[in-house]
């Protein structure tokens, strides 16, 4: 059951994640030395929580053996806090519109969807 999550949350991360491509001028005629994203800011959490819902709806992927309703779309940045930032992750909660229900989104600093439950407890987290 871990193994089919975990697959299920990879094919999540690259509907969610935003895709890294070579901007207007990038040469292939160089040493092949390519800039590294950037860390994710706190307003691009809050903006990448909204994506990460869109996304779990839109796949029916089941969190804590619920699917998400199309309300947690109505939610906006007053129903988003910042649980959590360190250097390896961030930590966003989303309070329900209509329910006293909290989403938490686990991201990596790049912005990659790791996890998402309603305790906020993620394994293996230091």
């Amino acid at each position: 059951m871990k193994s089919l999550k975990t697959i299920a949350l990879a094919g999540l991360m690259l509907a969610v994640a935003t895709p890294v491509m070579a901007g207007p001028g990038h040469d292939h005629g160089h040493g092949h030395s390519h800039v590294m994203p950037a860390e994710m800011s706190k307003a691009d959490a809050l903006e990448a929580a909204s994506g990460a819902i869109d996304a779990l709806i839109q796949q029916q992927y089941e969190v804590e053996g619920a699917v998400l309703g199309n309300e947690w779309r109505t939610v906006t940045n007053n129903h988003k806090e910042i649980v959590t930032d360190t250097g390896d992750y961030m930590i966003v909660s989303v309070k329900h519109p209509t329910e006293s229900k909290k989403l938490y989104l686990l991201f990596s600093k790049a912005g990659e969807l790791f996890d998402a439950n309603f305790s906020g407890q993620f394994e293996g987290l230091e």
